[in-house]
């Protein structure tokens, strides 16, 4: 039995392909964010206020798309927190570098204009040595609201919520271990998962912690 088996045929695994755009982009592109209407929106590479869009062919192509230049955005960001929201509308906080840190904005591809959203002085610090928000996870919770970890907040291990209704920011419910430079990942129950980033690079990382948002 065992060497009729090994004979079968062994199952073909299916390998896909790389194809270079017809159109090369107006610049190097780092963040690309897939927009409702089936076009990707691009950041410049480095900490830059450029962005790009891509739109496919009327055959839905993308190889053979055509990029055109989007409104600026108010700062320039490089390593922050982006989202595509619900209603469509872009969202952008931070930045590990750039003008951005501890700043907030939202794009609306509709009217291809950013605007800037205040940020309470009490959720994120802006007399620390780096900027509050800088690189910080965030990921969309089940009511449509955002959920963002600054790396510097004003109340240790704070996060702060963005509500997309009144376009407020809010305090968030607290973590339990360092985030910075972690990975939040959502799970099919909406739940977070995520593994807890080293205090420095010579700490083996041992810990992960789940958010459940009911």
């Amino acid at each position: 039995m065992f060497a009729i088996a090994a004979l079968l045929p062994l199952p073909v695994v299916a390998v896909g392909s790389w194809t270079n755009l017809v159109n090369n982009a107006p610049g190097p592109i780092e963040l690309m964010l897939l927009l409702p209407d089936g076009t990707i929106m691009a950041q410049q590479a480095g900490a830059s206020s450029s962005w790009y869009r891509l739109t496919p062919d009327t055959q839905g192509s993308y190889i053979n798309g055509n990029w055109s230049t989007l409104a600026s955005s108010i700062y320039s960001h490089q390593y922050y927190a982006s989202a595509v929201l619900q209603d469509g509308r872009i969202f952008v906080a931070g930045g590990e570098y750039g003008t951005g840190g501890n700043k907030a904005e939202i794009y609306d591809p509709q009217k291809n204009t950013w605007t800037e959203i205040p940020v309470p002085a009490g959720l994120i610090c802006t007399t620390c040595s780096g900027p509050g928000f800088s690189d910080a996870d965030c990921i969309i919770l089940p009511n449509g609201n955002l959920l963002i970890a600054p790396v510097q907040p004003v109340v240790a291990n704070g996060t702060v919520i963005f509500n997309l209704s009144s376009n407020t920011f809010s305090a968030g419910p607290s973590y339990l271990n360092n985030q910075n430079e972690a990975t939040w990942v959502k799970l099919p129950d909406s739940s977070i998962l995520t593994i807890d980033a080293a205090a420095n690079t010579s700490q083996a990382v041992s810990t992960t912690e789940r958010f459940i948002p009911s």
